[in-house]
């Protein structure tokens, strides 16, 4: 089950879209700097409902975002009004209006045009399809290009490290992703001190490596990535996929994101994430290019993997898929 499309009107930098967005099973979103990628990415966020705290980060939503922009009003065109999510889920119509006016926060959710209330039970009979209240609190993950968010989700994974190691995600995030990428025999993720380290074996010892001294780029993908694997949604967002990484730990991201039945949405302002993408071939994958014009209203277009390796391949300036 996936998010089928979104449109927004008067959210953050937006004024409205064009046309509503479709998605595939795997997206990478691209365009310019301002186009309008990350605003995307906050408003699929918002689903099914912004007030629930977040598991294992015990924040909701609108927490995350006040958190991100300093101010809940950033989220809102020019920072007054009524700003509106529309996407299509199960093949119904998921609209949710917030309004923000002299200090005073109003949201209403609506399902096919009916009115329903933030509670979660009452929104996943609205959906209908047998999906339970702890699938739809699961169901969208978002990982910000922000090393403070990182930060505070460590310390929270920590704080819930019984809960965590109790999904597996510990054990199966090494054999899966950190195998792949480093030569040293690393068997768990645990920890110590209060602080996540990585069990490493040697010829008849074992010793405990802090993630920062695996490099940056594996600490800052490890962090979020167990807490996704760890709570396996059905979609998972992530801004700036490329944040800090080597183009061969790319492959290995992307390689990870495609081993797992989620959905995906991830942004990029990388020409390796592209090449790696074009490599890898996720199934039912494609490139979105958004624009954003000069009255802010958000327009886009798709392409698909053999549209952008036939680019690459005919020597084309790859970096004319970030503007449009």
């Amino acid at each position: 089950m996936m998010l089928n499309n979104l449109k927004v009107k008067e959210f953050k930098g937006i004024k409205e879209c064009e046309r509503p967005i479709e998605f595939s099973k795997f997206n990478l979103l691209m365009g310019a700097n301002n186009a309008g990628k990350s605003s995307i990415l906050e408003a699929l966020f918002l689903f099914p409902t912004p007030n629930v705290p977040l598991p294992l980060f015990g924040r909701d939503r609108f927490e995350v975002l006040e958190w991100l922009h300093g101010d809940l009003k950033a989220v809102i065109y020019r920072y007054s009004g009524v700003g509106v999510v529309e996407c299509e889920v199960k093949n119904k119509t998921f609209s949710l209006e917030l309004e923000l006016e002299a200090g005073r926060r109003a949201l209403k959710i609506s399902i096919e045009k009916a009115p329903v209330s933030l509670n979660l039970r009452e929104i996943a009979e609205a959906l209908g399809g047998g999906l339970s209240e702890d699938e739809l609190l699961t169901y969208v993950i978002f990982i910000p290009n922000s090393d403070e968010f990182r930060k505070n989700l460590a310390r929270e994974l920590a704080n819930r490290w019984d809960e965590v190691e109790k999904t597996g995600a510990h054990v199966r995030l090494v054999d899966h992703f950190i195998s792949k990428v480093v030569e040293d025999k690393f068997t768990e993720i645990t920890l110590r001190r209060s602080e996540m380290v990585i069990r490493k074996e040697l010829p008849g010892d074992v010793a405990y490596v802090r993630l920062s001294d695996v490099g940056d780029g594996i600490k800052r993908f490890l962090t979020s990535a167990l807490w996704v694997e760890a709570i396996q949604p059905k979609v998972v967002l992530w801004d700036d996929l490329e944040s800090s990484a080597h183009p061969s730990l790319i492959n290995a991201i992307i390689e990870w994101l495609m081993s797992r039945d989620w959905q995906v949405v991830a942004s990029t302002h990388s020409i390796d994430v592209l090449r790696e993408l074009v490599v890898a071939e996720p199934k039912e994958a494609k490139v979105i290019q958004l624009r954003k014009s000069y009255d802010d209203m958000l327009s886009w277009k798709e392409l698909s993997l053999d549209e952008v390796e036939d680019l690459i391949n005919k020597g084309q300036d790859v970096r004319k898929l970030f503007r449009w």
